[in-house]
C-alpha cells in the first residue's frame, strides 16, 4: 500500500485524490513545525495554570486554618468576659449583704441604748420622788447635781455619735479605695492578656505571609501598621478616661470633707441654742414612740397568728375543723 505524504503538514493519505483535494484548499495548512510550536505552547499554558491552582488551594486552605485559630482565640477571650463579669456580680451580691447586715446591728445597738436609757430615766424618777418625801432642803441639790450629771451624759452620747459617724466616713473612704485598686488590677490584667493574644497572632500571621507573594506581603504588612495604630490610640484613650476618672474621685473626696467640717461646726453652734428644745421634745417623742411600738408589735403579732391559720386551712386537718367551727374567728 502506496501512502502520500503532504510535505507541509506531514500528514498521510490513502489516496492520491485526497492529496489534491488537500494541497486545493484556499486555507492552506499548517506547517509541521507551526504544529509542533502550538502544542508546545497548549501544553506549557497548561501545566502554568495546573500550578497556579495548587498555589492557590494552598493559600486558602491557610487562610481558612488561620481563621479557625482566630475563632477559637475569641471564643477564649468572650469566656473569660464573662467568668470575670459573674466574679464581679457575685462580690457586689457579698457586699451588699455585709451592709445589711451592718444596718441591722446598727439598728439593734440603738434600739438597746434607747431602753437602757429609758430605764435609767424611770428609777432616777422613782428616786427623786422617795427623796422629796423625806427632805426638800436635800432635793434642790441632788437636782442641781442631776442636772450637771445629765449634761455631761449628753455631752458624752455627742460625742460618741460624732466619733461613730467619722468611722463610718473613714470606713466608706477606704471601701472606695479597695474597689479602685481592684479594678485597676483587673484592667491591666485584660490589657496584658489581650497584648500576649495580639502578640502570638502577628507572629503566625508573618510566619505564613513569607511563602506568599511580595505583594500580598506589603499589603498585609500596611494593614497590620494600622491595627496597631488604632489600638494604640484607643489604648491611649482609655488610659486618659482613667486618670480624668481618678482625678473627678479626689476632687469628690476633697468636697465632701470640706463639707462635713462645715456641718460639724454648723451643729456645735446648734447643739447649744437647741438643748432647752430638745429635753421637752425628747420626753414627747418618746412616749409617742413606745405607744407605736407597743401597736406595731400587735398588729404584727395578729397578722403572723392569722397566716398560721390560713395555712393550716389548707391542709386536709384544717378543712375539716374550720367546717366544724374549731377555728378561731379571726381566720374567717
Amino acid at each position: 500500500m502506496t501512502k502520500y505524504v503532504c510535505e507541509r503538514c506531514k500528514k498521510e493519505f490513502k489516496k492520491k485524490s485526497n492529496l489534491d483535494d488537500h494541497l486545493s484548499r484556499k486555507k492552506l495548512c499548517e506547517s509541521y513545525e507551526d504544529r509542533l510550536a502550538r502544542e508546545k505552547e497548549q501544553k506549557e499554558k497548561e501545566k502554568e495554570k495546573k500550578q497556579i491552582e495548587k498555589a492557590h488551594k494552598l493559600a486558602m486552605k491557610e487562610e481558612n486554618k488561620f481563621i479557625s485559630h482566630l475563632d477559637k482565640v475569641i471564643q477564649q477571650t468572650e469566656e473569660h468576659k464573662k467568668l470575670q463579669e459573674q466574679e464581679r456580680q457575685n462580690e457586689l451580691i457579698r457586699q451588699q449583704e455585709l451592709k445589711k447586715q451592718q444596718e441591722q446591728e446598727e439598728l439593734r445597738l440603738q434600739y438597746e441604748r434607747q431602753q437602757k436609757y429609758e430605764e435609767q430615766e424611770m428609777l432616777r424618777q422613782l428616786e427623786l420622788k422617795r427623796q422629796r418625801d423625806q427632805e426638800e432642803m436635800i432635793i434642790h441639790h441632788e437636782i442641781q447635781r442631776q442636772k450637771e450629771q445629765e449634761e455631761l451624759r449628753r455631752q458624752q452620747e455627742l460625742q460618741k455619735q460624732k466619733e461613730e459617724q467619722e468611722s463610718l466616713r473613714q470606713i466608706e473612704i477606704q471601701y472606695q479605695k479597695r474597689q479602685t485598686e481592684l479594678r485597676r488590677q483587673h484592667d491591666l490584667k485584660r490589657q496584658k492578656e489581650e497584648q500576649e493574644s495580639l502578640r502570638q497572632i502577628e507572629i503566625q500571621y508573618q510566619k505564613k505571609q513569607t511563602e506568599l507573594r511580595r505583594q500580598q506581603q506589603i499589603q498585609k504588612q500596611k494593614e497590620q501598621d494600622e491595627l496597631i495604630r488604632h489600638q494604640e490610640i484607643q489604648r491611649q484613650k482609655e488610659h486618659e478616661e482613667l486618670a480624668r476618672q481618678q482625678d473627678l474621685q479626689k476632687q469628690k473626696e476633697q468636697e465632701e470633707m470640706l463639707r462635713l467640717k462645715e456641718i460639724q461646726r454648723q451643729t456645735e453652734e446648734d447643739v447649744q441654742r437647741q438643748k432647752e428644745h430638745e429635753e421637752l421634745a425628747r420626753q414627747q417623742e418618746l412616749r409617742q414612740f413606745h405607744e407605736n411600738r407597743k401597736q406595731m408589735l400587735l398588729q404584727q403579732i395578729e397578722q403572723k397568728n392569722n397566716e398560721q391559720v390560713r395555712r393550716y386551712e389548707r391542709t386536709y386537718e384544717g378543712r375539716f375543723k374550720k367546717t366544724l367551727g374549731l377555728l378561731p374567728k379571726s381566720s374567717y
